[in-house]
């Protein structure tokens, strides 16, 4: 008896833990251009006038930046993206206002697609991290 009360708490814990995933920040749905977004902050945003966007599907690589390389974000997945739902494996390259951070092995989620644009919403729980990217 005993044994089996163990083994009850034990499953309510783990779905209580599945369940805890932090929840997808609105903001990274309310932007239709390819950014990145970090704990409810923006940390990068195109714009078309002063930014170029770059996407090496041989190894699954996205890249935005500013036209003078001030600001900037790589996403390396180890995977090509697809459908909503699948979960990627990535490394992280981006710039802060002092630094350039390099986050790996992240695991995103691909929440939303617009297949006629080639983009993509990935959400990465665990780090509160959104990037928009596009393929090119």
């Amino acid at each position: 008896m005993r044994y089996m009360s163990r083994l009850f708490v034990i499953c309510v814990l783990a779905m209580v833990a599945a369940g805890c995933d932090p929840e997808v920040d609105e903001q990274f749905f309310q932007n239709d251009d390819v950014s990145l977004v970090r704990g409810g902050e923006v940390l990068f945003k195109y714009h078309g006038s002063t930014c170029q966007l770059a996407y090496n599907a041989g190894r699954n690589e996205f890249r935005a930046m500013t036209d003078e390389m001030s600001d900037y974000f790589v996403l390396r997945c180890e995977e090509d993206l697809s459908d909503v739902g699948q979960e990627v494996k990535a490394d992280l390259f981006y710039t802060t206002s002092d630094n350039v951070k390099r986050e790996t092995g992240l695991v995103f989620t691909v929440e939303r697609t617009a297949p006629s644009k080639g983009m993509f919403w990935l959400w990465c729980g665990s780090r509160k991290i959104g990037v928009v990217v596009r393929k090119i």
